[in-house]
């Protein structure tokens, strides 16, 4: 199928990437690569990983494909030629944190708080866990008898500012995040005062540490809308990974 012309475009506010196909004559794994190659192709991405392009994302899709197979630009010229045109179209921005202006599906809101509030059910269960566990063996109360989780609570918090909070999303979201960031952080914090008390649960400070750290890529992600390679899968490697530790210290006691 031939490629349609920019100001033919439906007035759409999203398209899935079949349809992004059908409008530019491109096959869906040349989309992706393009996403590796150049930085202004970044669909929107849901929590099920589908791609979600806006209108000028196809624009810019059909201006790398005229460079390309038209003008015979290189991958390295076509993206130069596309940072240029960033550079003249666009006001300077004032310096602080990047805002991302991408609109925000209603969909993908409720279900990112549906989601921080079931998982965040099961960091509170950790966390009683990890106390309770603390009771039976005579060890010192991980959360009322060690002040090591405010370490993590205080990192979590900067990180957040760093790397997640974007005040061009949702506030909910940004709050939303916060509150789970510090759950987290006292869950692993508690693991970590456990470990400490008793050498035999250094697998669950691990693995408590891999959580935190596992949410705070997909905070970035969600947020900032920052989609490097393979992060999904990162994610889950480190959050299943954090699960296994926990359990694997259950099973050793």
């Amino acid at each position: 199928m031939a490629a349609i012309e920019p100001h033919n475009l439906p007035d759409k506010r999203y398209f899935r990437i079949g349809e992004v196909c059908d409008l530019t004559g491109l096959k869906p794994h040349v989309l992706r690569y393009w996403e590796t190659e150049f930085r202004q192709v970044k669909p929107h991405k849901t929590r099920s990983n589908q791609r979600l392009y806006r209108k000028k994302d196809v624009e810019t899709i059909l201006l790398i494909k005229h460079l390309l197979y038209d003008l015979k630009f290189t991958i390295a010229g076509a993206r130069t030629r596309l940072e240029e045109r960033r550079k003249k179209d666009e006001p300077a921005a004032p310096a602080g944190p990047r805002q991302l202006s991408i609109d925000f599906d209603p969909g993908d809101r409720t279900q990112m708080i549906s989601g921080i509030i079931a998982f965040g059910i099961g960091h509170v269960n950790y966390i009683l866990g990890f106390m309770a566990t603390a009771a039976i063996l005579s060890l010192s109360n991980p959360l009322t008898g060690s002040m090591f989780w405010v370490i993590y609570v205080l990192a979590a918090s900067l990180l957040w500012v760093m790397f997640i909070h974007n005040p061009a999303k949702p506030r909910s979201l940004n709050l939303g995040s916060l509150i789970y960031a510090w759950l987290i952080a006292v869950m692993a914090g508690t693991a970590g005062a456990l470990a400490i008390s008793d050498a035999r649960f250094t697998l669950t400070a691990i693995g408590g540490l891999l959580f935190l750290i596992s949410d705070l890529i997909l905070g970035n992600r969600e947020l900032r809308d920052n989609a490097w390679f393979l992060v999904h899968d990162v994610v889950w490697v480190l959050y299943i990974a954090g699960q296994a530790l926990i359990v694997t210290t259950t099973l050793r006691l």
